[in-house]
């Protein structure tokens, strides 16, 4: 059996050396926001309040009558969008060593053998983890989530920022519903620096926010009326169900991630990938996801690679009747689209910034028609 780490881990794996770190070390945790609509499910209007958004398990997904453009982003899309403090979002490929490098008493601080099989394949470290140490993940998770939350758009010139921007101009932007399997916030901030607001739970015809579907969580949500102080632990199989709350400061989300024994509402990222807070909410968002999906006229997909296993995101795309845009690795996306898909589909660049005049386009010409 392998054992954990390396070396003896930092006073809770590291978590408190957070801000002790060079990463965090200066950094302003307001937003610059100071307020977002709150909506709890079943109401009907929204409130304006601090940037906490709360849901029940409850989640609605029978308004849609307008959006039938939905957009999905993958590492790639964050990745590729430039203009990100403060640092460039790693790929799968590159997250365990960004980690290891800010997090070094519990990342960086895994035996070899563990440590090898992340910088092999970050989801096949994690399934080591989830297999012979699964205590030790709500730690790790919270730390990925004090990592994430801190990437943020710069100036506006960003890809995402661009991509708002020209939906806005085009008049396409009431009718769009964002989903991504990312667990940053990059979108979220980029609307936010436009004066949008976000809905995560709810697909509807509102002017004053955008619907973004989290389809493996996020690391600005957290259990809410579910409370466990730091000391708590947990393994494999247990789960803790009810609401979710999300919250777009980041200084709120570092002080949950610093103060709570729970890991955010993060599916973690391995096969399978299991969620273990509040999983009832999440698969609500995929089940409203799969609707829009299924009922859209035009589908957007920007830095995702297809991966047929994951057959909860890829067969509703393959089965869908709408047009499909894909803007990423050309060869992959050719070979998915000859074996799986038999709608229109079209490949538009394989980079977010030069795929976004194409993608606009695209949806204009299909309006037009």
């Amino acid at each position: 059996m392998s054992t954990l780490y390396d070396s003896t881990p930092g006073e809770t794996f590291g978590l408190l050396r957070a801000f002790e770190h060079g990463f965090a070390r200066g950094k302003s945790w307001h937003t610059g926001g100071g307020k977002a609509p709150l909506h709890d499910a079943g109401d009907i209007g929204y409130t304006v309040k601090t940037v906490l958004l709360t849901w029940s398990v409850s989640v609605s997904h029978s308004m849609r009558s307008k959006r039938d453009i939905v957009f999905i982003f993958g590492a790639g899309a964050s990745y590729g969008a430039g203009d990100i403090l403060p640092e460039r979002p790693p790929l799968g490929g590159e997250l365990y060593g960004a980690l290891s490098k800010h997090f070094g008493s519990s990342w960086g601080a895994l035996s070899p053998e563990i440590a090898a099989r992340f910088e092999e394949d970050f989801e096949k470290g994690m399934g080591l983890l989830y297999e012979d140490f699964s205590p030790s993940i709500p730690a790790l998770m919270r730390e990925l989530a004090i990592f994430l939350i801190q990437l943020r758009p710069a100036t506006g010139s960003s890809a995402y920022c661009r991509l708002v921007e020209k939906l806005q101009d085009a008049s396409l932007l009431d009718r769009v519903v964002f989903s991504t399997l990312n667990y940053d916030c990059i979108l979220e901030f980029s609307l936010a620096g436009r004066g949008i607001g976000v809905n995560y739970f709810e697909v509807n015809d509102s002017e004053s926010s955008v619907p973004v579907l989290k389809l493996h969580g996020s690391c600005n949500m957290f259990a809410k009326n579910v409370a466990a102080s730091g000391g708590v632990r947990y393994s494999a199989g247990a789960s803790f169900e009810g609401g979710i709350e999300a919250s777009l400061d980041i200084g709120t989300v570092v002080e949950k991630c610093l103060v709570s024994g729970l890991a955010p509402a993060m599916c973690l990222y391995m096969e399978g990938k299991p969620l273990q807070i509040s999983p009832s909410v999440i698969e609500e968002v995929q089940t409203s996801w799969r609707e829009c999906i299924a009922s859209a006229d035009h589908i957007v997909c920007i830095g995702l690679r297809p991966h047929p296993p994951d057959n909860h995101i890829w067969d509703p795309i393959a089965s869908a009747t709408g047009m499909l845009s894909f803007v990423g690795e050309e060869e992959a996306f050719d070979e998915w689209n000859s074996n799986y898909r038999t709608g229109e589909s079209a490949w538009l660049g394989p980079y977010f910034h030069g795929g976004l005049e194409p993608t606009i386009r695209r949806l204009l010409d299909d309006e037009s028609k």
